[in-house]
């Protein structure tokens, strides 16, 4: 499952989750709402990518052999600490809030 899809799971979880209230309620007593917000996060960018591609990682679980060529690698962070500005999603209701950030993955960055 790609990076987009497993947003839009997420997202289809977490609004089937806002929306179903409890039995001893009428429905649509709880009103979900769904807001964007710009947020800033301090992050550590990226060093350069690898300058020799992998071109295979030698693990064979479930089939994936691990190719990543001609993408390159990233995965090495500097030690320089940015101000980043990132789209915050909110998705809340008079029970919780849970805040997703799309631009990195749809990760759940917060709830209450």
């Amino acid at each position: 499952m790609n990076g987009r899809a497993s947003v839009w799971l997420l997202l289809t979880i977490v609004i089937s989750l806002l929306v179903a209230s409890p039995p001893h309620l009428a429905a649509g007593s709880s009103p979900v709402s769904v807001r964007e917000q710009n947020v800033v996060i301090p992050t550590y960018e990226a060093g350069p990518p690898e300058p020799n591609p992998m071109f295979y990682f030698g693990r064979a679980s479930q089939g994936a052999e691990g190719r990543i060529y001609p993408y390159p690698l990233y995965d090495k962070l500097t030690d320089k600490k940015v101000d980043h500005t990132y789209k915050m999603v909110y998705l809340e209701n008079e029970y919780i809030r849970i805040g997703i950030l799309p631009e990195i993955g749809g990760r759940i960055l917060g709830g209450r």
